[in-house]
């Protein structure tokens, strides 16, 4: 091994924060649709079961429907109100799906990077290409996370744990950005005495 090897070695092991577990508890769950109220209801009803290992921890939960909000500014006002520790809701909220195929749509765009809650994306409800029975929302057995900063990250991955069921599977993903990987990439080809192919 050369000294550049054992240095990196060092280095990277010193870099990383070691995770930590901690178990989260998650109180309040608040549920935010577009749908009037007994399509609303019907959407919670099938969340409840979708996040049934939950139960256990015996969450509340709110419901904000169709005309309960005017605009984002209200929407926002209304979600920290409730305080939740998890939010719920899916893409294209208030907005044309057609008109926005590849959108999360501008309330659900400023959830995710205003509020401090996480947002869960479940599937738009009632959407003609979307399957409505029970095995659709059979629960999280399968779980993955996906980020570009899965290092140090113990938020999310908690998240993670607690949403996994009891013997389920949760995947643990890292994207790395091509762009840094070619501009690492180009120096180590630079240094002669690491194997640029190994690398």
């Amino acid at each position: 091994m050369t000294h550049i090897d054992h240095f990196e070695s060092m280095f990277r092991a010193a870099a990383k924060t070691p995770f930590v577990y901690q178990p989260l508890v998650i109180r309040r769950i608040l549920l935010v649709s577009d749908l009037d109220s007994e399509k609303a209801e019907s959407y919670q009803s099938q969340v409840r079961h979708f996040l049934r290992v939950l139960d256990g921890q015996d969450p509340e939960y709110g419901l904000i429907t169709n005309g309960q909000f005017d605009g984002v500014a209200d929407l926002l006002c209304q979600v920290e109100s409730f305080a939740p520790d998890l939010v719920v809701t899916y893409r294209n909220l208030r907005t044309p799906v057609h008109d926005h195929p590849h959108s999360l749509g501008t309330h659900v765009d400023v959830l995710t990077q205003v509020m401090s809650s996480p947002v869960l994306l479940t599937p738009r409800p009632f959407a003609e290409a979307q399957p409505q029975d029970a095995d659709h929302w059979d629960g999280t057995s399968h779980v993955m996370v996906i980020t570009d900063h899965l290092a140090g990250d113990q938020r999310l991955v908690n998240m993670a744990v607690a949403l996994t069921l009891l013997n389920g599977k949760l995947t643990l993903s890292h994207i790395e950005d091509q762009q840094v990987f070619e501009r690492y990439m180009h120096v180590i080809q630079k240094i002669s005495a690491i194997e640029t192919e190994n690398a």
